[in-house]
């Protein structure tokens, strides 16, 4: 008979590792997830300590988490728009690295104001670069139809 004990894992499967994340490697997930966001391969090898699959769970819990806390005012916030998700993260990881209790900051009026208008700032922002690239490609499109007249004026006068 082949019996494990109960402390063997079957085979193929990992250990899992059920530590707690050490405020160090929380800082430094922060610091990470603000430059690289969810590249999270890029990520494990900043915390050498962390897996992959390790990191990518911990962000899937704080969103959980930082979405529990903001409540009805989760909905200020488009969580599928990367600057979206970093603000609220740099957010959060700030209130954190202060001292702060994100349960009660996050449920301010206050702290829910300066998200919003943190979101409002990222949203025109994008506007803007949308319109001055919408601006260049007409520019484009204008100099290349006065190109192509002046080339078919050139052919003629030939």
């Amino acid at each position: 008979m082949n019996k494990q004990t109960p402390t063997e894992n079957p085979p193929g499967e990992e250990k899992r590792d059920v530590r707690p994340w050490l405020p160090e490697e929380r800082q430094k997930f922060y610091e990470c997830f603000a430059k690289h966001y969810k590249k999270f391969n890029i990520i494990s090898e900043m915390i050498p300590t962390r897996s992959f699959t390790q990191v990518r769970q911990f962000f899937y819990r704080e969103t959980k988490r930082i979405q529990g806390l903001l409540g009805d005012s989760q909905n200020i916030i488009n969580w599928d728009d990367k600057d979206h998700v970093i603000c609220v993260f740099n957010s959060y990881s700030t209130l954190i690295k202060n001292g702060s209790d994100p349960a009660k900051v996050m449920k301010s009026k206050r702290y829910i104001e300066r998200l919003k208008h943190k979101i409002e700032g990222i949203n025109k922002r994008r506007l803007a670069q949308q319109e001055r690239e919408r601006q260049k490609l007409e520019l484009a499109r204008l100099e290349n139809e006065k190109n192509a007249a002046l080339y078919s004026l050139l052919l003629i006068s030939i």
